[in-house]
């Protein structure tokens, strides 16, 4: 592998990071969301956060590559351990109730049926195709 190839895979892989942290934070300050549908709480904050993610997991997948799509799944994963994590004050984001479990694994799950999806969609041209 060439330098160059290396460089693009390291800022591809650093901007996985950052963009997988990204909605890891946007997501659990959302997954709290509760909407009254007669008398049940609808959960429909953890639905939009995991459908969320899962969408952004299987689109790096689809547009860049494995190692992409898992640098993104790792951010997500850190920012989920800081933020379940007790910290000085005693203060959690995310609280050890049944909906910050579910959405602590249904990152790790979503990255890793990301990363397991078999192809990527790519743009290629046969030489022989606009020939006369």
């Amino acid at each position: 592998m060439s330098a160059k190839i290396i460089l693009i895979k390291t800022v591809t892989g650093l901007i996985g990071i950052a963009v997988g942290a990204l909605y890891a934070i946007i997501g659990s300050i959302g997954f709290t969301q509760f909407i009254l549908i007669g008398n049940w709480n609808f959960p429909w904050g953890l639905i939009a956060a995991i459908i969320g993610f899962s969408a952004l997991a299987i689109g790096v997948r689809l547009l860049c590559d494995r190692y992409t799509a898992c640098f993104c799944g790792v951010g997500a994963w850190l920012i989920l351990l800081v933020f379940s994590s007790i910290k000085i004050g005693g203060s959690v984001v995310i609280e050890a109730n049944i909906l910050g479990i579910i959405w602590i694994l249904a990152v790790p799950v979503a990255t890793v049926a990301a990363v397991a999806f078999p192809f990527t969609f790519s743009l290629k041209v046969s030489k022989t195709h606009n020939k006369l």
